[in-house]
């Protein structure tokens, strides 16, 4: 199965996206690029990437989630100055990375590589969409919602009542095709976002647990067979009822899918690192990367400067928290420059991490 470009990525800037715009397109993408005043008419379309500034992701909420009944898209917001109090109000809106200005154009194409053309071998695992109605308990009580996707490490659940971030939940997946038999699965809310100011409901995304051999199994079973599926969840180009048709892209598609095979082997190389320190780094789950593999890596980290070239070795595999990276001993010029990187805010920020878990956060490059 060939990865796919996003369907509809929205630009919302005044201008200062210009070449943002140009770097998607250079990537076989067609961004629209939309100006403030038309949030109303683009605000009921749907969307998998959504890329705007800091000024404008604050004052139109509005346009940056789906509607009712489709999956949020990934969310990526560029600011020149922040602060801690815009952080903590993007993570609330449910922003995925923010991107500081100035940022080393290739760090950003890696981003955005990652972004559009990561293969089902190549995510954390695979996604599995859905639509089915499903029991899930926040503490005793327990309550109905729509399961948007599903995967080996976590769901997401639609119409569900506010929770909190932190919060332990218990959600019973559909474990054959008639919906009898189901898995209970216990995890913890990543993020509770409503389906608008003040509503009674909407998104809860959720991180789980790491299961048991057996429980696993039947989880993989199911995604699988795709008894977790529904039709009328399906994540196609076609627009749900009501909803505005995605733009369609201008280029021709078998050139275009070509591009796609070709970008999604560089995505495979490219890892998203954080706990970044002289003495190695964690990075995200990879599919063909295991305990003991040595590797070389460009992680690239400051603006207008060559990235660094450094040797490392898997020396940890944490499941879903992703894999520990020891590296080799580094030059006393590259040890200095990480240093003053480590203290400093990343150019790519994962928001989604909390505070402490995006420190030191880099974009690298598998070179062999």
């Amino acid at each position: 199965m060939d990865a796919l470009c996003p369907a509809s990525i929205l630009l919302l800037h005044d201008g200062e996206l210009a070449d943002v715009h140009a770097l998607l397109e250079s990537l076989g993408a067609a961004p629209v690029s939309a100006r403030a005043h038309e949030t109303q008419r683009l605000a009921r379309a749907r969307r998998d990437l959504v890329v705007t500034t800091a000024r404008l992701a604050l004052a139109h909420p509005d346009c940056l989630s789906n509607t009712e009944g489709d999956l949020p898209p990934a969310r990526v917001v560029f600011a020149s100055e922040d602060s801690p109090a815009l952080r903590r109000q993007l993570r609330a809106t449910g922003f995925d990375y923010l991107v500081r200005r100035p940022i080393d154009p290739a760090a950003l194409r890696l981003l955005f590589v990652r972004l559009l053309y990561q293969g089902p071998e190549r995510r954390r695992a695979e996604r599995q969409y859905s639509g089915r109605e499903v029991s899930y308990a926040i503490g005793s009580r327990s309550r109905h919602a729509i399961l948007g996707d599903l995967s080996e490490s976590g769901c997401r659940l639609l119409r569900a009542v506010p929770a909190r971030e932190g919060q332990r939940i218990h959600v019973d997946v559909p474990a054959d095709e008639a919906g009898c038999a189901t898995l209970r699965v216990t995890g913890t809310v990543l993020r509770a976002v409503p389906a608008r100011p003040g509503a009674g409901e909407g998104t809860i995304a959720v991180a789980f647990d790491a299961l048991g051999d057996a429980a696993l199994e039947r989880l993989r079973q199911a995604l699988r067979t795709g008894v977790v599926g529904s039709q009328a969840m399906h994540h196609s180009d076609h627009a749900a009822p009501g909803h505005a048709a995605p733009e369609r892209r201008r280029a021709p598609r078998g050139a275009f899918r070509k591009r796609v095979v070709a970008l999604r082997e560089e995505a495979d190389r490219v890892l998203m690192g954080c706990d970044l320190s002289t003495g190695g780094m964690r990075v995200e789950p990879h599919p063909t990367l295991g305990i003991g593999e040595r590797l070389r890596l460009a992680i690239y980290a400051e603006p207008g400067a060559e990235p660094w070239i450094v040797g490392a070795s898997v020396v940890r595999n944490d499941a879903s928290g992703g894999l520990g990276l020891r590296f080799d001993v580094l030059p006393p010029e590259i040890a200095r420059r990480l240093d003053a990187f480590v203290a400093s805010l990343p150019p790519v920020e994962p928001l989604q991490r909390g505070e402490i878990g995006a420190l030191g956060a880099v974009l690298a490059r598998i070179l062999d």
